[in-house]
């Protein structure tokens, strides 16, 4: 994206260069906005940059099993 910022400098006229400025503000502030993830090394990659909250994983504790269960057991 640098480069094509850099490129279109070189080709725009004279009455272009109010966009140009534009455009590499906007590229600054990508750049920016990315650079957290740009400078993580490749392991961390796979890691969240937010803690999320995660519920159990254990099927014994989740509701619907035990009710399948009491059902099952009910109606032997």
């Amino acid at each position: 994206c640098g480069e094509a910022v850099e490129k279109n400098k070189r080709l725009i006229t004279a009455d272009q260069r109010e966009y140009q400025q534009e455009l590499k503000k906007n590229y600054n502030k990508l750049k920016e906005n990315l650079r957290p993830m740009i400078e993580r090394k490749i392991p961390e990659l796979y890691k969240p940059i937010f803690r999320v909250e995660s519920q159990k994983r254990d099927s014994f504790h989740r509701s619907s099993f035990r009710k399948c269960e009491t059902q099952l057991s009910q109606g032997s």
